[in-house]
């Protein structure tokens, strides 16, 4: 998903920028303290300028507890990912497992419910609910943009009605 291809970059960049500063320090005299604490200031000062994780898109949480729901998540944000590969909608599953029932799994959008189902621990399609699920949530997603586009809301804030 994103989130592991943004923490892979990361990792990419932390390890990269760690053996050109080892290489550096061992072709130059041994700086002072002042020098060390001014530079790493710079540095931070650096990345934070424009990295934030409010620029994460299409972001799928997992706040699942089952297998279940597990599986549903995985299924779930693996077809996302295929078929609406540039969907920029942040979105979370959660689930409340019953004994009786099975498992309740929902999703939502900006704490919004967009699609809700009751999933049975013998029921062996996931997987076309899951695509079910993904393809209900992006319509309604699209419904929403429509709708907060045509809103007329001069007075009150997006989120205030």
């Amino acid at each position: 998903s994103r989130i592991r291809q943004a923490m892979v970059v990361l990792l990419f960049w932390l390890v990269l920028g760690s053996g050109f500063a080892f290489a550096a320090a061992q072709d130059q005299p041994a700086a002072k303290d002042d020098e060390v604490q001014e530079e790493a200031a710079q540095d931070t000062g650096a990345s934070d300028s424009g990295d934030s994780l409010d620029d994460l898109s299409g972001v799928v949480v997992d706040r699942t507890i089952t297998r279940i729901g597990r599986e549903f998540y995985t299924e779930f944000s693996e077809y996302r990912r295929l078929v609406y590969p540039d969907s920029p909608y942040n979105l979370t599953i959660f689930e409340r497992p019953s004994a009786r029932w099975g498992s309740l799994i929902w999703v939502e959008y900006n704490g919004r419910a967009l699609f809700k189902k009751f999933l049975s621990p013998s029921r062996s399609a996931g997987e076309a609910v899951a695509k079910e699920a993904a393809e209900e949530v992006e319509a309604q997603l699209k419904q929403l943009k429509l709708q907060e586009v045509f809103s007329d809301t001069f007075d009150l804030e997006r989120d205030e009605f």
